[in-house]
C-alpha cells in the first residue's frame, strides 16, 4: 500500500467518524417506575424463568421459562 492510499483512508475514516459523532443525539427517557407487582399465575411460576422483553405497545411480555408444557429446555412464552 502506498503512503497516499494510507493517508486517504485515514482522512475518509476521520470524516466518517466526525459525521457520525456530530449526528448523534442523546436519548432522554421520561418515565416513572411504579411499585413492582407480581403478575401471579399463569405469568409467574415456580420454575426458572427470565423476562426477555416487553412489546413496544406494552401489551405483551416475552419470557423464557423451563416450565412444563414447552417443547425444549427453555421455551419462549408470551403473556398478553
Amino acid at each position: 500500500m502506498r503512503r497516499t492510499d494510507s493517508t486517504a483512508i485515514k482522512l475518509v475514516s476521520l470524516v466518517l467518524v466526525t459525521t457520525l459523532v456530530a449526528g448523534v443525539q442523546s436519548a432522554k427517557a421520561e418515565f416513572v417506575f411504579g411499585t413492582p407487582t407480581k403478575f401471579g399465575p399463569p405469568v409467574n411460576s415456580s420454575y426458572l424463568e427470565t423476562v426477555d422483553c416487553l412489546s413496544a405497545d406494552g401489551l405483551e411480555l416475552y419470557l423464557d421459562s423451563r416450565r412444563p408444557g414447552g417443547v425444549g429446555d427453555y421455551d419462549l412464552w408470551v403473556a398478553k
